[in-house]
C-alpha cells in the first residue's frame, strides 16, 4: 500500500476523484457526485474474494491517517463477513528451537529484539531464533486424524533476506517454502521490524489424511546461494476440518 485509495484499487485517487465502480473496488461517492447529491466525502469499497485474507479467531484492520498516521480526518468503515460460525483451521502442535520434537544439527541460536510490521505503534518482542543452514526435522507433530489438510505457521526474522527451503512431509515432498524478507529499518517508533509470522500450506491432502502425526523436514536450499540462512523462532501446525 502507497495510500487509502490503494486500498480501493485507485491510485492517485482514481485521477483526482472521479467516480468509478469496478465489480471487486470503487470510489462510488466523491466531489464529483451529481448535482443534489449529499456529499459526504470519498467512499471506497472493495470486496477481497482471489485476496482474501485468512485468520482463525479475529481480525483487526488498521488504517493510517495521514504518512504518520497524524491526520485528524474521521474515517468511518463497515465490514462484512460471510463464513462458518466455527474455527476451520486449529491448532494441534507447536514446536521451537531446543525444544523435544526438534532437530536442527547447524542451528546457530541468538536473540533478537524486534517488532511486526504491521501497525505504526508495534511494541517490542525478545525471543531465540535459529538460523540453519543444513536440515530441521519436526518430529512426530500431532495432527487431526479427520483433517482436509493442514498448513505449518513459522514466525521468523524476515529481516534476513530470500529464506528457501524444501518442505517434506513423511518423506514426502511438499514443495518449496520461501520468503523475499525486507528491508532492514525502524519504524515510526524506532523498532526494528523484523518479526513475521509466514504460512506454508501442505497442499495434498493424501500427505495428512487419516494420520495423527506427521514428520516434516526442511531442507535449506543452497543450490544458487550456497551462503543462504534459514531462520525460524517457533512453528506450528494447523489442521484443516
Amino acid at each position: 500500500m502507497t495510500g487509502t485509495e490503494e486500498w480501493g484499487m485507485g491510485g492517485d485517487y482514481w485521477h483526482n476523484g472521479v467516480q468509478t465502480s469496478l465489480p471487486m473496488a470503487g470510489l462510488p461517492s466523491s466531489t464529483n457526485n451529481p448535482a443534489g447529491s449529499d456529499i459526504d466525502g470519498a467512499a471506497e469499497y472493495r470486496f477481497l474474494i482471489s485476496d482474501s485474507i485468512p485468520f482463525n479467531n479475529h481480525l483487526t484492520v488498521n488504517w493510517e491517517h495521514g504518512v504518520v498516521n497524524d491526520n485528524a480526518q474521521r474515517y468511518k468503515a463497515t465490514m462484512l463477513w460471510y463464513g462458518t460460525p466455527t474455527p476451520t483451521a486449529v491448532r494441534t502442535d507447536q514446536v521451537s528451537p531446543g525444544s523435544p520434537g526438534y532437530q536442527s544439527p547447524s542451528d546457530q541460536l541468538s536473540s533478537l529484539t524486534a517488532a511486526y510490521e504491521q501497525t505504526v505503534q508495534s511494541p517490542l518482542i525478545t525471543n531465540t531464533v535459529a538460523q540453519m543452514t543444513t536440515s530441521s526435522t519436526l518430529t512426530t507433530m500431532a495432527i487431526n486424524s479427520a483433517n482436509a489438510g493442514a498448513y505449518l505457521r513459522r514466525t521468523l526474522n524476515s529481516c534476513v533476506p530470500n529464506q528457501r527451503a524444501n518442505v517434506f512431509v513423511d518423506g514426502q515432498p511438499a514443495g518449496t517454502w520461501y520468503n523475499a524478507g525486507v528491508s532492514r529499518k525502524t519504524g515510526y517508533d524506532g523498532h526494528d521490524r523484523c518479526w513475521r509470522d509466514d504460512d506454508f500450506p501442505l497442499p495434498s491432502q493424501s500427505l495428512t489424511a487419516g494420520k495423527t502425526s506427521i514428520t516434516i523436514r526442511l531442507d535449506n536450499d543452497t543450490l544458487n546461494q550456497p551462503s543462504r540462512i534459514w531462520t525460524a523462532s517457533t512453528y506450528q501446525l494447523f489442521s484443516f476440518g
